[in-house]
């Protein structure tokens, strides 16, 4: 409790490092405030976004992830490893994107995140997130078609 902070950490999904999460949350005395979620369905996954303020995507491949649009698309601050399309979606210049595994920068992007005040970021996400809608993607098509 060295910071002091209220909130829980939840971890949807699994992967070959799930078990080392857990003992690792464990041996730091942070069981009570991480959260194993296990996989979810779209409809669990969409409340969770939901229910809570920032998204963190620590990849460190990605193609384009289409689960950060979704926690977009849900108001959620996003803070992400710099990996796959991620600058595409949120352009140079978005200030919460790190290099993957550097873990000590992205504690520092959480850090910085969660204490700065979001407003305009969060809207600056929901307009970014309207460049990615089914019809925005059905005219890119459609244009592309049209010129061939």
């Amino acid at each position: 409790d060295e910071y002091n902070f209220s909130g829980k950490l939840k971890i949807a999904g699994s992967g070959d490092e799930l078990d080392n999460l857990k003992n690792l949350s464990i041996s730091l005395g942070l069981d009570k405030k991480v959260i194993f979620l296990g996989e979810l369905d779209n409809e669990n996954l969409v409340n969770l976004y939901n229910q809570n303020e920032f998204f963190i995507l620590s990849s460190l491949s990605e193609g384009f992830p289409k689960v950060m649009l979704e926690a977009m698309s849900c108001g959620n601050i996003v803070i992400s490893t710099d990996v796959g399309s991620i600058k595409s979606i949120l352009l140079e210049d978005y200030p919460y994107v790190c290099m993957p595994s550097n873990e000590s920068d992205l504690a520092l992007k959480m850090a910085s995140c969660f204490l700065e005040d979001n407003a305009d970021l969060k809207r600056y996400l929901s307009d970014r997130v309207q460049d990615f809608s089914w019809s925005n993607a059905a005219n890119t098509y459609k244009r592309v078609y049209e010129k061939n």
